[in-house]
């Protein structure tokens, strides 16, 4: 558990890591993120940031993808370049994290493909389910992990597999190889983000709420028969004080390290059966629109 970085020069990050994250995610610093993921005790993802159709070229992309301890994410970010409402967009996802993972994976780099966003894809719809099936489900069993969002929809929220758990239902329905042995789940956004509102200081949550919080999404994703295929998660986000301080965790460091450090409580019940159970209306939140990380590729 940790935070996604989104500025900064690497101050941010080993604060971060002195206080107890023990994963980190960093937005378009690759050597950054090659040089912290030299600890092996600690887990490091990096994504390019983009806001138009991105090349299949991971030496672009992740300028060179030097480092065998960092896992490289999809830069198909949520809805920005590609949606999932529909087969033919997941096979179009799936076509292009098909190309980034064989080259990734010929050069023995780590690589998590997807990029979903809480609450979708709709897997209520046996269409959408057979789609992962058909096009993701052999691209995580010949080793590609899953890159996934997370978050809760309000402060109080009881962890669920419709937010908080939304990949469990890859295993469930959509036919994903559970061994432990593969790659599993990576999600670098985590925490609360509630549509026109935004995140953990924007609903005026002290760094003790973050940290109750953090205490709860670790019992909760560790349990529930999947838990053990998360490997690691962010909060979103640190270090930007200016257009997304409505989600900027800095003052939690302790709090969040302290949660990271801690055993975690498995509390293991069963999730509710999709097929008996109706999706909750999931509030559709502002594109995360990055300006000052855009590129032109």
């Amino acid at each position: 558990l940790g935070v996604n970085v989104i500025t900064g020069s690497g101050d941010v990050a080993r604060r971060a890591l002195a206080a107890g994250c023990n994963a980190l995610s960093i937005i378009d610093g690759f050597q950054l993120a090659a040089d912290l993921a030299n600890d092996q005790s600690i887990t490091v993802m990096a994504r390019r940031y983009v806001r138009s159709m991105p090349p299949a070229d991971p030496d672009l992309i992740f300028e060179g993808a030097a480092s065998p301890h960092v896992v490289y994410l999809t830069p198909l970010n949520e809805c920005d370049v590609i949606c999932y409402g529909s087969p033919e967009e997941i096979a179009r996802r799936a076509g292009y994290d098909r190309e980034m993972w064989r080259k990734m994976k010929a050069r023995g780099r780590k690589y998590a493909g997807g990029g979903f966003s809480v609450g979708t894809p709709d897997y209520t719809r046996p269409d959408i389910c057979d789609a992962m099936r058909t096009h993701y489900a052999p691209l995580y069993a010949d080793g590609m992990a899953i890159n996934y969002h997370l978050y809760s929809p309000t402060p109080t929220h009881a962890m669920d597999e419709w937010y908080e758990g939304r990949y469990r239902f890859l295993f469930t329905h959509c036919g994903f190889d559970p061994s432990p042995n593969l790659a599993g789940i990576y999600c670098d956004e985590t925490g609360l983000d509630q549509g026109g509102v935004g995140g953990f200081p924007a609903h005026g949550q002290s760094a003790a709420d973050i940290g109750a919080w953090c205490r709860r999404f670790l019992d909760a994703s560790q349990g529930n028969g999947y838990g053990n295929m998360l490997r690691a998660a962010v909060i979103f986000q640190a270090g930007n004080v200016t257009d997304w301080n409505g989600y900027n965790v800095d003052y939690a460091f302790p709090e969040i390290g302290a949660a990271a450090q801690a055993p975690v409580m498995r509390t293991l019940n069963r999730p509710r059966m999709i097929d008996t159970a109706q999706q909750p209306a999931i509030v559709p939140t502002p594109q995360k629109v990055m300006a000052q990380y855009e590129v032109t590729l």
